[in-house]
Order: structure tokens, then C-alpha cells, then sequence
């Protein structure tokens, strides 16, 4: 391995690229990123966004805003040497489609700038949250026509700005059909471990699995990418890979998961972790981060209003603390 490209220069790719950087065996790394600037998530706590060797920095509050999760990436990447291989509605009616968390978070913000936000959604359960008033949560759209959009139970609403919040599309125009790699109903095939090319293991997809501590695992993947590499570990054969990959699809279906949900982790990503972490001899990641995850996700389902002031601290590998309503809760 001596040339590798990294293609996107969000919180995956800087963490790919200051990976590589680094290793003796690779002599050039190329960050290729269509956008202006670099990208991040913002709706977790700290505590489990930043990377096992570059953790946030000190602040009192658990939950950032935008800008500083922003400035942390530019910080990192300059840090890493990365940033010089990269090359690079106010008073308006928001219908926001989809109640996922970045859906949710959305809604919420933009009340405090629109008169009216509408939330669509299908969950069997309205979120127990409660709302500020200028918002109103309806069900699915059935069509848009002009700027009215119309609802499954026959209501309607006047918008100006629609925000689909409806999820990530796994989508790789820029591969060649010689890559093999398909995409069907969001399940992207075939990956071993969710990352590794099995027809070309020199290609790795870093963050295909959501419902995780995504910056740790993505240094995780990483590391276990660049062991693959540099002979630190060989990889099974092609014929195992793909034993294994058909082995989980099949355990997953039988737990109930669908095709669509094939690289969701949730209650997996600690045994998920643990896998990489054992096969390439690498550190893993501690228990705390997930169980972190875990309560910071309730408690956003809980009450999303205010779920950004909760604070927590971790104490070791295995512990931590909550901080709600200036109450302090040790967990483990």
C-alpha cells in the first residue's frame, strides 16, 4: 500500500486521513471533497464525539453548538496534518419531513425563527417531548402541489421551505462497475465487517454503520483498516468474507431487521467493536461510550427540549455521570 485516496472530508475522512498520514508504508494520501468546508454531527454529547487520541476539549456543557463541533474538526485536521491534503429561514411556514433525530432537532431549532414548523411523520408513537405551540406534527405527505402540501388524514398546510429529514441514501456514483459494489434498498454489498471491499480489500467504506459512537468508530475502522494493510494482520479469504457478510444478513433477518436496516448497529456496536478490535489486535473502545450513547438517546426522545443541558462526565472505562435539572446520577 503506497498511494491511497480518501474520498470526503467529514469527521470519517479526517479520521481515515490522519490514519494514513502517518504509516510508514503509505507514501501519498489525497482527501478529495466536493464541498466548501469540512462536516460534522452535533447531536450527541462530546463525551463520545470526540476521537480516542483527540478528545474535545474541556467545556461545561455535554452538547455543542454547530460552530464549535465545526471548529473542533478544523482543529483536528490542522493538528494532523490533514487540512493541506484536502482539496477542495427566518419568517418563512417549514414543513419538515421525517422524526428521526436530525428531524426532530431541526423542527425544534427552527421554532424560535418560524411562525409555523409542521413535523411529518410515521412513528406509531408522537414523541413524549413537548412541543412549543407554533409547532404541529402531522402524518405522512401524500403530495406537494405548489406550496400545499397534503396529509394521509386529509389535512393540508401551507408551506415555504421543506426539509427532508428522511434518512441517508447510500449512493457511490463516483465507482466504477468494476468496484462491485452494489447498493439495494440502502444495503451496501459486499462488505466485510461493514467496511472492507470483499472483491477489493484495498477499499474501504469508513462509517457505513449508523446508531454507533461514529467518531471512536470511525477510528476504530480505521486502525483496522491500516493493520489490514501494512501486514499487522492478514484478512480472511474472499470465499470466507463473504461466508461471514451471508452469515450475519441471515442472523440479522432472523432478529427481525430488514434489508434496509442492514448496517444498523444500535444494540450490536459493542459486539461490533470488540470484532474488529480482536481481529486486527487493536485497542477497542471502551463500554462507557456506548452505554453513553444509549442514555443520551432516551433522554433526547424523552424531551428534546431540553436534552442539550444534560451534562455528562465519564469516571473510567465502564462508568459515568448524568447531570439532569442540576441532579447527578452515577451510571455503569
Amino acid at each position: 500500500m503506497s498511494r491511497v485516496c480518501v474520498i470526503g472530508a467529514g469527521a470519517a475522512g479526517l479520521c481515515a486521513a490522519r490514519h494514513l498520514i502517518v504509516d510508514p508504508s503509505v507514501s501519498r494520501v489525497d482527501v478529495l471533497e466536493q464541498a466548501a468546508q469540512l462536516g460534522g454531527t452535533t447531536n450527541l454529547p462530546k463525551e463520545i464525539m470526540g476521537f480516542p487520541d483527540f478528545p474535545i476539549p474541556e467545556n461545561e456543557k455535554s452538547y455543542l453548538p454547530s460552530k464549535d463541533m465545526l471548529a473542533f474538526l478544523q482543529m483536528y485536521s490542522d493538528k494532523h496534518g490533514v487540512t493541506e491534503h484536502i482539496k477542495i429561514f427566518a419568517d418563512k411556514r417549514v414543513l419538515v419531513i421525517g422524526a428521526g433525530p436530525s428531524g426532530m432537532d431541526i423542527a425544534l431549532e427552527v421554532t424560535s425563527v418560524a411562525p409555523k414548523v409542521v413535523l411529518s411523520h410515521h412513528l406509531q408513537e408522537k414523541p413524549k417531548t413537548i412541543f412549543p405551540d407554533n409547532l404541529v406534527q402531522r402524518p405522512d405527505v401524500v403530495k406537494l402541489e405548489g406550496t400545499t402540501a397534503f396529509f394521509q388524514d386529509g389535512s393540508e398546510e401551507d408551506v415555504d421551505v421543506v426539509f427532508l429529514c428522511t434518512g441517508y441514501l447510500y449512493n457511490f456514483p463516483f465507482l466504477h462497475a468494476s468496484c462491485e459494489i452494489v447498493v439495494e434498498d440502502n444495503c451496501v454489498e459486499p462488505l466485510y465487517k461493514h467496511m472492507v471491499n470483499i472483491h477489493h480489500p484495498t477499499m474501504c467504506f469508513i462509517g457505513v454503520p449508523y446508531y454507533v459512537c461514529a467518531f471512536s468508530m470511525f477510528d476504530l475502522q480505521v486502525r483496522y483498516y491500516v493493520r489490514s494493510m501494512n501486514g499487522t494482520f492478514k484478512l480472511p479469504t474472499p470465499d470466507q468474507m463473504v461466508e461471514s457478510w451471508e452469515e450475519e444478513k441471515q442472523d440479522r433477518a432472523a432478529r427481525g431487521y430488514s434489508k434496509r436496516q442492514a448496517h444498523m448497529m444500535g444494540p450490536d456496536q459493542e459486539k461490533y467493536y470488540a470484532s474488529l478490535a480482536a481481529e486486527a489486535s487493536t485497542e477497542n473502545l471502551p463500554s462507557v461510550l456506548t452505554k453513553i450513547r444509549e442514555e443520551s438517546s432516551i433522554r433526547f426522545l424523552h424531551n428534546l427540549k431540553h436534552y442539550r443541558q444534560d451534562i455528562y462526565k465519564i469516571i473510567d472505562d465502564d462508568t459515568y455521570e448524568v447531570i439532569s435539572n442540576g441532579k447527578s446520577e452515577i451510571l455503569c
